[in-house]
């Protein structure tokens, strides 16, 4: 088999079906081939936008109609069928016979060898349609590893025959796969062991210099080793900073879910090759050992996702069938509903792993209601006895919904049977400025002992009082009026009820919303009576409270700290970016990794004001925005990514095209315009205030054409941020990028087949990798290196043609500045020609204005020496600077760039490229 474009592209195209995965690639036609669209298109698309990916199958037996009952796929192909689309890059079915190492793979790789102890290459025979690892000792390992290949993002499955039925002394380790190996000592490994206890088990190593990391404890694959599972296929998939596996026993359905995950931003980021390592433990007492490995594929992911539409077609003869399928990323799913998520408060109670409510009325109800809804099956809505309740009237909650208010009225709600001993009592409540009347009751709890009857009461001041009464409603006690100070607050407020003995046990508590500690009456106890259990619950019990805002009456069985919803109750306000994305995820069935700065780097995260119920990719956007990250969808599983803003700074370049080397597809054109211009921008914090920042002075500014600028090109946008601060430094940077110069190249196409490029086989695996947020540069087109950033995609996947049209932005205002970084220099400003120069003056005059700093000199600081500077659009190379003044001399190596003219007196004098300072708040 001959290396693509010799021979064909080898796209597997499969559908989940019946529970097993089934590769259609061989209906897939290939006029049209696959094609795939991962968007943003531009700047101003939406930060979520589903992946979406078409192809035609042929369907001349109707088997891709999803209403032939004589289909075999009839009841199970339709909407939402999973699909998921790779390239072939490597594939061994070891149908080779060789006696010293393996011979070449399908697709034309080289493998390579390393070993410890042993006989040496002919540890690796190739023979019977397998490829060997012999071991003859205990503590060896054997690892092969493609020779020259080069992937990052990889997609890899392998079987493995393991020759015995029981593991004597210690581990055995087969079909341990390697991935971004560059050398012996520096590689990600999906380890696979068989223990004495017979269990397969599966982790994943990192290996850096030598070193090993522990990424993921070993897992369980619920696979023993017997007779039977003898032969064992794994799969792992590596992206970005995620590795996902799976194991199953060969010749049974591949399962859809994987087995394991995890994610760090300490794996290498670079591609690196793909190989095999057995192992033996030092101890066992099996050896010597064969491991037999067959159909080794590995694969570039390129689109996982579901069927939107399957369209089955036919021409007018009816003799030729196909079927139009549409395939999109779950993101398209997600955003089908507009239900909001629920509230924080809500979400809290509900998923209560511990000690959940017997009985809860969030009070979330529209404006239209006549009760209360239950939260929980079989438990009856809270219901108004008498007088008057405002619904979502009360919106002072970031962690609720519109709550209710009180208007003279009375709420009364039943709570179904618990064992006895114990009952807490909470509830939401938003005290008015006003105050109440003396001795007005929020709230009454009946219980089921002789104790029967708990009243809440308000006082002069803000206090708070807590009566109790026996079964013949005769006053027993009270707690006396505790100073709380309700009186325009916003509080939890719970009420706490246990049986001690022949005793009981109360406490009051309030907590608002953000404090770190709460405030508390009691304990007290009331001697020689009993509790039971809580029966029911009054809320406004006599009719005569108005302007009280209630919600989220809950009644728990036991008591439990008043800290226990603390973060749900301030709606996680304070949250960083990183965490709100991955929780935010996790909470509404979807799994979201990330996609970190390098490993070791302080990253700073914006934080986000409180989460409000709103529609989930909502809420994602919004993180995105606050924080600039960026969401995508996955290329090999149902998951998506959260890039972080600080992984988007002083990032590698993922592909490095040159344009003389006749790489591209289209001459990149680059655009002028005023797509993302903005020169005025207003940030304004959720509920907070606004901060504003204008660009005065420059081409881009606020001033008139005829003065030099183009005019005002404002913009505004609201930031759910944690504090007004945090605004600053978001319109700073949205200034920055609004008033970027560099010219936009919208598109950059090429072709994977054309043969300049195929057989550059790193910039074949560069462009196969890249992703949206990569950083492209594009070099010997213009005098500046052209540097952009990858918005989206597009992709034709047919048997002579992989082509990409990467959607572009100018990535240069991107490239910040690091600490002690190479080159990195803050600009001068206001530093202008003393006096006309000519074309091809060395030396010349600069006078920066009073108050701002000079230029280095070179006597002082000769080790920053050269420094490029830009005047006119001309660069040049200064390699001296002499004065110490606010007037200083300047040498210089003219036309960096090629560009040669004169300038005159007054022209600005600038660094060729400044340091960018990036924002960021962490308070």
């Amino acid at each position: 088999m001959m290396a693509f474009p010799t021979d064909p592209l080898d796209v597997r195209t499969e559908l989940f079906l019946s529970g097993n995965w089934i590769d259609v690639s061989g209906d897939v036609m290939v006029a049209q081939g696959v094609q795939i669209s991962k968007p943003r298109a531009n700047e101003s698309s939406k930060l979520a936008t589903a992946a979406q990916c078409r192809f035609r199958l042929r369907n001349d037996n109707q088997q891709y109609d999803p209403d032939y009952a004589g289909s075999p796929y009839y009841g199970v192909l339709g909407r939402n069928t999973p699909v998921r689309v790779g390239v072939r890059t490597a594939r061994s079915t070891f149908s080779r016979t060789n006696a010293n190492g393996w011979a070449q793979t399908d697709t034309g790789q080289t493998w390579l060898h390393a070993w410890n102890g042993g006989n040496g290459l002919p540890d690796f025979p190739e023979n019977g349609g397998k490829g060997h690892h012999i071991l003859t000792g205990a503590g060896q390992y054997r690892m092969s590893w493609l020779a020259g290949f080069q992937q990052r993002d990889v997609d890899i499955a392998a079987t493995v025959h393991v020759p015995v039925t029981t593991v004597t002394g210690a581990n055995l380790e087969p079909l341990n796969l390697l991935m971004r190996f560059a050398d012996l000592g520096n590689y990600i490994m999906l380890r696979a062991l068989v223990s004495p206890t017979g269990e397969y088990r599966i982790g994943v190593r990192y290996v850096k210099a030598g070193a090993e990391t522990n990424l993921l404890t070993d897992l369980g694959t619920g696979i023993t080793l017997a007779p039977t599972t003898q032969d064992v296929r794994m799969r792992v998939l590596l992206e970005g900073q995620q590795v996902r596996f799976k194991a199953w026993v060969a010749g049974t359905p591949e399962p859809y879910d994987w087995l394991g995950y995890v994610q760090s931003e300490a794996m290498p980021q670079a591609a690196g090759s793909v190989g095999i390592r057995s192992g033996v433990a030092g101890g066992n007492t099996n050896v010597p050992v064969t491991f037999d490995y067959d159909d080794l594929d590995v694969r570039s992911p390129r689109f996982f996702g579901e069927i939107a539409s399957i369209t089955p077609r036919n021409d007018r003869s009816d003799h030729n069938r196909w079927a139009d399928v549409e395939a999109a990323g779950v993101f398209r799913r997600l955003q089908q509903g507009a239900t909001p998520v629920l509230s924080t408060l809500k979400r809290a109670y509900l998923q209560a792993e511990t000690n959940a409510p017997v009985a809860y009325w969030p009070c979330e109800d529209g404006r239209e209601a006549t009760s209360a809804a239950s939260a929980i099956d079989g438990v009856d809505p809270m219901q108004i006895t008498q007088g008057k309740i405002n619904f979502a009237s009360n919106g002072e909650f970031a962690c609720s919904a519109d709550m209710l208010a009180l208007n003279n009225g009375t709420l009364w709600g039943v709570v179904p049977s618990y064992p006895s001993g114990a009952g807490m009592v909470r509830f939401l409540v938003s005290f008015p400025a006003t105050g109440l009347a003396d001795g007005e009751a929020l709230a009454t709890i009946h219980t089921s002992g002789d104790i029967s009857r708990w009243r809440l009461t308000w006082h002069t001041g803000g206090a708070l009082k807590l009566m109790w009464f026996d079964r013949a409603v005769v006053y027993v006690g009270d707690s006396g009026a505790i100073g709380f100070n309700m009186v325009d607050k916003n509080v939890l407020l719970q009420i706490d009820l246990s049986q001690q003995g022949g005793n009981i046990r109360w406490r009051i508590a309030t907590l608002e919303p953000g404090a770190g500690v709460g405030l508390t009456g009691g304990p007290g106890t009331v001697n020689g009576r009993t509790l039971g259990r809580v029966t029911d619950v009054y809320i406004g019990p006599d009719m005569d409270v108005a302007g009280v805002g209630i919600g989220h009456v809950a009644v728990q069985p036991a008591v439990t700290d008043l800290f226990d919803f603390a973060q749900q109750l301030a709606a996680y306000n304070g949250e960083e970016a990183y965490t709100r994305a991955g929780r935010l995820s996790v909470e509404n069935g979807f799994y979201l990794g990330s996609y970190r700065g390098a490993f070791g780097q302080t990253e700073v995260w914006t934080k986000l004001g409180p989460q409000r119920p709103k529609v989930f990719l909502d809420l994602l956007e919004d993180v995105a925005r606050a924080d600039n990250g960026v969401f995508y969808e996955n290329r090999g599983s149902i998951d998506g990514t959260y890039r972080t803003y600080p992984s988007l700074l002083h990032q590698d370049v993922r592909i490095a095209f040159d344009y003389t080397a006749g790489q591209l597809s289209d001459v990149p054109a680059p655009v002028n315009d005023d797509q993302a211009l903005v020169n005025d921008f207003t940030a304004t914090r959720t509920n907070g205030s606004s901060y504003r920042l204008t660009k005065t002075t420059g081409r881009l500014s606020t001033k008139p054409p005829q003065e030099g600028g183009v005019g005002t090109y404002d913009a505004s946008e609201e930031f759910n941020v944690w504090v007004d601060s945090i605004a600053k430094d978001i319109a700073a940077w949205r200034l920055h990028l609004g008033t970027d110069e560099s010219p936009r190249y919208p598109t950059v196409s090429i072709n994977l087949a054309n043969p300049r490029v195929a057989a550059n086989t790193t910039l074949c695996a560069q462009v196969r990798d890249a992703n949206i947020a990569d950083r492209i540069t594009i070099a010997n087109f213009k005098p500046d290196l052209i540097d952009l950033l990858i918005l989206g995609y597009t992709e034709t996947l047919k048997p002579f043609e992989h082509s990409f049209t990467f959607n572009c932005r100018p990535g240069a205002a991107w490239d910040t500045a690091t600490v002690g970084g190479v080159g990195v220099k803050a600009d001068a400003t206001n530093s202008t020609l003393a006096t006309a120069i000519t074309a091809t003056a060395t030396t010349f005059t600069v006078v920066t204005a009073a108050g701002s700093a000079r230029w280095i000199d070179s006597a002082t600081y000769g080790a920053e020496f050269p420094i490029r500077i830009k005047v006119g659009g001309e660069e040049m190379r200064v390699t001296a600077i002499s004065g110490t003044t606010n007037t200083q001399t300047f040498t210089v190596i003219r036309s960096v760039n090629g560009i040669t003219k004169s300038h005159a007196a007054g022209a600005a004098v600038q660094l060729a490229r400044p340091a960018i300072v990036a924002g960021g708040v962490k308070v």
